[in-house]
């Protein structure tokens, strides 16, 4: 227990001090505070907050106009207050009597004191839960009132031995006339039921009474108090009886649903372009609250009430004449259908819902309960069209009495759930106790948490439900939201439900809570499907392009094809005789065993079903077709029809077995073969080889991307291709790289890279090559070849070089005095001159094969050397720019650059044109990066390509042997420019 807050009003020390002792006695965890004056009083009651107050008898009043008791009851309400005084029985007879204090203990007899307080504060708490209980009682039946508010619902009670008739507050909005206090006399309630109606609904009434109907239940009219017909749906029960069992209370509800016409007129009236006198029926009301019109069999309006113009936007009489299709366009084309079906069938079709715009609402969709009645004329028939807005429709609720009890039994007759929740929070304010019934759950599940309910909404319908409620709940604006489901039940049957669900705004406009009410509508879905399915399969059957369909009456063995069914089978429409028998006929005869047996265990196991078979055509031509199944049940649960959809598939599953044929292609070509997203570039598919060189399952695979696997290109460098392939400047992209496996293990490759627009959506396809084998060949001969240039530049430079160095010096050592002078001098230097050019080319020669001058001077002189020789002997001005300190590799990364910048030197001079070029060579954190630029003339590097060029195929080679990067940018007359990564590594 948390400790007390004790307010002790006592002026004398000693004796604050004994109470506190009295109380830490009775084992009380506390915290007190003293106070001696009314200010101090008064202080404390702000700050300090009791839980309970003790206090002296001569404190209880100041000498002011206000006294203590006073005060407490305006600071802290509800808080006991104990006296503990000198004072005797006069104190009880005082105060205690008239209730102003919780009880007293007189000084001399503390010890009864912590007695006296438990009792008092016990008291506080079950006056404090009585409060609760009272205003959670009063909430309750405030947001009845609520609900009964906004779903325009009237409650009733008809007390049978006073012959009164009670109604609740919802009596004035729906049907005008105010509530009486002590009610209505029955034989008043009688005469405002239209005569027509009266009949029925009292035998109904008496049904119920005398026990021969287990609810009371009845559709009629009532005269609203403005005069107009309206229709209600009534609905009661025996809610009391006598000792002898004879009913003595009958309660209901009554709701009104539309309403009706009243007598109307005769007038003569003009179709367009004719003129024939049309006598209305006498149901043609002028001040009916729906859009009614009458039309000719060509649709033509020849007549049209008031309401009509508020959809058309039109004077009434402008309407007249017109076609239907001119003034309402898209509720006349959704309509048409259902017009000659009247027209056709000469009944009725009510209550068909459409939604659309109208001509005064262009850019607001509407809602509308439209029906149709045939109307015959002395001279050919016409067609009566009630159009109800239902777009501003309030819902209907489910309502509940004063009594708990009454409430409970209303809820099982109307079988419904009501609902309330908190705006703002989601937190569940009230909920029928029906929802056991609806949801298997308690309604103590409900609270705790109010979307517990999607558990058992059919697994097909869960988002969909959620969605709804969600929308609901985070709607602003007063309206109604209407939903249709399915749920599970506990012996996991299938119900259907219809929900409404509403926002109540608060007195300044915003919403404070939203109301709902879902009922069960199992018995009225399966008298829909069983009177409208012919309407039903056309629906399912324009959904589907290119489907024929049937339906199976079971019990009567009847059969009915589809136009469209006729024709998959190669037959005209009636052509041969409709039965199960006969599609089972016509069926290929290794499939007739599995379809009989299929068929007949879905209705044994009452659940639809899918399946391909083939069927023979009159010709001998076998087509393939997919059947899709829905068995339909009766009120008892018994399979009544079966509906079948019958599609021919044979040009899918010829293109099917086609792709997989190409698929088997594919995965049996050695090359590797990834399709990856154009936005995240994630894998998509990948080719059998792919994965099988890669070692990464497809699934694997479909969570990284080409830069995930592939060393020494980023997101950067991809993300510019794929650029340049989306924008058309590049067809394919061709590289080569390395590609790393699931175990770490790398592989050279040699890939293209292209962009299929044409497919939905574009996707990148890349198709690799492994050169692991062409790599170690590449990497043997270019080994061979050095070596033996290496031996070559030694023996010319070692061998021939020191000869002719060897000659010169006997040649200068020559015994001179036996030629002329001056002879001699010329010998001397021709000789000298010829044996200097030999040295200069055997340096040369040395060089070429093996440049010394990169262990001599470093590769940066090396590739500046380079690019001089080149300007001297080309005349082209070449720029070389080397940023960084001096680059340390290992031999074979310096060699294959400088062999790379030498072929490339080598077709800038020979090829290109150009008048300058440009070098630069430096080292990041990852790579030795080489690039060389020119501005000459270019060339088609694919037409390059497939002739085979030595040169580019060198310098890749030598970019790829060091696990490099070779790229290659030029077009004709653009320049070409030339880039070199290669992974650094240090030769430290």
């Amino acid at each position: 227990m948390e400790d007390l807050n004790i307010l002790i009003l006592e002026d004398v020390t000693a004796d604050a001090e004994l109470i506190e002792s009295a109380l830490k006695k009775g084992k009380f965890a506390f915290d007190s505070k003293r106070v001696k004056t009314k200010k101090e009083f008064q202080q404390a009651l702000k700050t300090f907050r009791p839980d309970l107050i003790l206090a002296d008898f001569d404190m209880l009043e100041f000498k002011s106009d206000t006294d203590t008791l006073e005060i407490t009851d305006l600071k802290v309400p509800n808080t006991p207050f104990i006296v503990v005084s000198g004072e005797s029985e006069e104190l009880k007879a005082r105060k205690i009597l008239n209730g102003e204090i919780a009880d007293y203990v007189l000084k001399d007899k503390l010890s009864k004191l912590p007695q006296v307080v438990r009792k008092a504060l016990d008291s506080a708490k079950v006056h404090q839960k009585k409060v609760v209980s009272e205003n959670a009682l009063q909430e309750s039946h405030d947001r009845l009132n609520e609900i009964l508010s906004v779903a325009e619902l009237v409650t009733w009670e008809w007390r049978i031995a006073e012959n009164v008739v009670k109604f609740g507050n919802g009596l004035t909005g729906a049907l005008g006339y105010e509530v009486e206090q002590n009610g209505f006399d029955f034989a008043q309630i009688k005469k405002i039921i239209h005569l027509d109606d009266k009949p029925e609904m009292l035998e109904s009434l008496k049904a119920h009474i005398d026990g021969t109907a287990p609810v009371y239940s009845s559709e009629y009219r009532v005269r609203h108090k403005n005069g107009i017909w309206v229709w209600v749906s009534d609905k009661g029960k025996v809610t009391k009886t006598h000792e002898n069992g004879k009913p003595t209370v009958v309660s209901g509800i009554l709701k009104v649903t539309t309403a009706s016409m009243e007598p109307g007129y005769a007038t003569q009236l003009k179709g367009k372009g004719r003129e024939k006198p049309w006598i209305l029926l006498d149901t043609v009301y002028k001040t009916v609250p729906v859009a009614f019109t009458v039309l000719d069999h060509d649709f033509y309006i020849i007549s049209a009430n008031k309401v009509l113009s508020q959809l058309t936007g039109l004077p009434q009489a402008d309407n007249v004449g017109k076609r239907f299709k001119d003034v309402v366009p898209e509720i006349a084309r959704k309509s048409e259908t259902f017009l000659r079906r009247v027209i056709k069938s000469g009944r009725p079709i009510f209550n068909f819902e459409i939604k659309g715009r109208t001509p005064v609402s262009e850019n607001k969709i509407r809602h509308f309960l439209i029906s149709f009645y045939p109307l015959k004329s002395p001279d050919y028939q016409i067609i009566g069209v009630a159009i109800n807005d239902i777009t501003t429709l309030k819902l209907a609720e489910a309502a509940r009495f004063e009594s708990e009890m009454r409430l409970h039994q209303l809820e099982e007759n109307i079988n419904a759930v009501v609902w309330m929740i908190e705006a703002g929070t989601n937190k569940l304010q009230y909920i029928s106790s029906s929802c056991e019934k609806f949801w298997g759950l308690t309604i103590a599940n409900l609270y705790d948490d109010p979307f517990s309910f999607l558990e058992n909404v059919h697994p097909d319908e869960q988002e969909y439900v959620e969605e709804y409620m969600i929308k609901l709940l985070n709607s602003d604006k007063p309206g109604q939201f209407e939903i249709e489901f399915r749920i599970i039940t506990r012996d996991k049957g299938i119900r259907w439900l219809s929900g409404r669900g509403f926002a109540i705004p608060d007195k300044s406009g915003g919403i404070k809570s939203y109301g709902g009410l879902m009922q069960d509508i199992t018995k009225r879905k399966l008298a829909q499907m069983e009177l409208e399915d012919s309407q039903n399969m056309l629906l399912e059957t324009q959904k589907i392009v290119r489907l024929g369909s049937f339906k199976w009456t079971i019990s009567e063995n009847k059969v009915i094809w589809s136009d469209q069914l006729f024709r998959i089978f190669g037959y005209q429409p009636g052509q041969i005789s409709t039965s199960i028998a006969s599609y089972l006929r016509l069926s290929f005869s290794e499939d007739r065993k599995l379809l009989k047996k299929t068929i007949n265990r879905s209705i044994v196991k009452k659940e639809g079903f899918e399946l391909e078979h083939r069927i023979v055509l009159p010709d001998g031509l076998i087509r393939i077709v997919d059947l899709i199944v829905k068995v339909i049940l009766g009120n008892d649960g018994v399979p009544v029809q079966l509906i079948g959809w019958v599609q021919d598939i044979t040009d899918r599953k010829q293109a099917e077995e086609v792709a997989q044929r190409f698929g088997r292609i594919l995965d049996s070509s050695l090359n590797e073969l990834y399709i990856f997203k154009e936005d995240t570039m994630s894998f998509i598919q990948a080719s059998k080889s792919a994965l099988q060189n890669l070692g990464y399952s497809l699934e694997e695979l479909k969570q990284l991307t080409p830069v995930d696997i592939q060393i020494g290109i980023d997101r950067d460098k991809m993300a510019e291709w794929i650029s340049l392939l989306k924008s058309g400047e590049e067809e394919g992209i061709v590289f080569e790289g390395v590609n790393r496996r699931k175990d770490g293990s790398d592989y050279p490759i040699e890939a293209r890279l292209q962009y299929l627009r044409s497919e939905t959506p574009p996707v990148f396809l890349a198709e690799i090559s492994d050169i692991s084998q062409r790599r170690k060949a590449q990497e043997a001969r270019y080994e061979g070849q050095e070596m033996e240039r290496k031996r070559i530049a030694m023996e010319i430079h070692d061998g021939i070089g020191q000869m002719l160095i060897a000659i010169k010096q006997r040649v200068l050592n020559l015994d001179f005095k036996q030629v002329e002078k001056a002879e001699l001098e010329e010998k001397i230097e021709e000789i000298d001159k010829i044996l200097s050019m030999t040295i200069e080319e055997v340096r040369r020669t040395s060089n070429n094969l093996a440049p010394i001058v990169l262990k001599k001077m470093g590769i940066e002189d090396a590739i500046e050397m380079l690019c001089n020789q080149t300007a001297k002997i080309s005349n082209i001005k070449i720029l070389f720019d080397h940023k960084g300190p001096k680059i340390r590799a290992s031999e074979n990364i310096l060699l294959a650059i400088y062999r790379i910048l030498q072929e490339a030197m080598n077709n800038i001079v020979k090829h290109s044109g150009a008048s300058q070029a440009k070098v630069q060579f430096f080292q990041d954190e990852k790579n030795i990066s080489l690039i060389i630029a020119d501005n000459g003339k270019g060339f088609d590097i694919n037409g390059n390509i497939r002739k085979g060029s030595n040169g580019l195929s060198n310098m890749r080679e030598r970019a790829t042997l060091v696990n490099g990067f070779f790229y290659i940018e030029t077009a004709e007359n653009s320049g070409t420019y030339i880039k070199v990564d290669v992974p650094f590594e240090s030769n430290d």
